[in-house]
């Protein structure tokens, strides 16, 4: 941009999600070129860049060597909220709408768990819309009228993170087999191991593409937990809307164990990706990468 608008004499550059340079992509070197071509960037005067990054992924970029004479005096870590701010996220919309929390001591009881869990802004807001949700099926049971958010509704939910994974596997089981299968080929591609952790994935639609029928299935599926709030889509982008959603639901983790390797798979789409995107450039065919042929043939053994 700085090279075709020279009357440009500033210029802000933002990269959110900085983490997924490393739960992207596998390829240690593409890695190092980015770093280098950034760091040409925030060398240069005319250039701010400014990067948001998941708080456990900071030691890797912190610890690169392009990066790291930067790191302790550039960062800037944003605070948690305070377990009053958190008060107010729950309370003050409540009241807003005229319901109340019966016993009181239920909000203390959701702080509490609040406290012990980092990063639980979505999952607290996701566990009061479920909250809500039984409230209102236990006034249609019972005709009652209260404005109410009871303990009941709360322990139906099954907790915070309870809440987001019993959501999922309802949506789950009541869907039929083809279903089913599709609801377990998107949450794979969307799961991504960094060492001993996992980690959700950022995906493109591109790559939840299928032919028919699977395709308008996968589509049914991710409008399904779209509107769930279960997987977030930001343009063609699509994630899970929490890391616990990858971490700790049962059923991903027992798709995972069953499941062959799913890196092959992501490499290919990224080449393949690239390929279309360069005019089908015969250089980027991976006959002409015989690495890439061996490593196809083992994992498909």
């Amino acid at each position: 941009i700085l090279q075709r608008h020279p009357e440009i004499q500033r210029l802000l550059l933002v990269i959110d999600q900085f983490e997924e340079l490393y739960t992207q992509s596998r390829d240690a070197e593409a890695r190092d070129e980015f770093l280098k071509r950034l760091r040409g960037l925030i060398d240069d005067d005319r250039t701010t860049v400014l990067i948001t990054l998941r708080s456990d992924f900071e030691p890797r970029p912190a610890a690169s060597k392009l990066l790291r004479d930067l790191w302790g005096t550039s960062r800037y870590v944003v605070p948690a909220f305070s377990l009053e701010e958190y008060r107010d996220c729950i309370e003050g919309p409540a009241q807003e709408k005229a319901v109340y929390f019966d016993p009181a001591s239920l909000v203390d009881e959701l702080l509490d768990e609040v406290d012990a869990m980092p990063g639980a802004l979505p999952m607290l807001s996701f566990a009061l819309a479920e909250m809500y949700r039984n409230a209102q099926v236990r006034r249609r049971a019972t005709g009652a009228n209260d404005r109410a958010l009871t303990q009941a509704d709360y322990e139906a939910t099954g907790g915070m993170v309870g809440a987001m994974h019993r959501r999922a596997t309802v949506l789950y089981e009541e869907a039929d087999p083809d279903a089913r299968a599709s609801i377990e080929r998107v949450f794979l591609r969307m799961l991504s191991v960094e060492g001993d952790r996992l980690a959700r994935r950022r995906v493109q639609r591109q790559e939840l593409q299928w032919p028919e029928p699977e395709g308008e299935r996968v589509d049914r599926v991710l409008k399904q937990y779209i509107d769930a709030r279960l997987l977030v889509a930001d343009g063609e982008a699509i994630e899970p809307a929490h890391d616990t959603l990858v971490a700790a639901w049962e059923l991903l983790l027992d798709w995972r164990r069953q499941a062959k390797p799913q890196e092959l798979l992501r490499a290919l789409w990224r080449d393949t990706f690239d390929w279309t995107s360069s005019d089908r450039d015969p250089d980027l065919l991976w006959d002409d990468r015989p690495e890439r042929l061996a490593e196809a043939e083992s994992r498909t053994d």
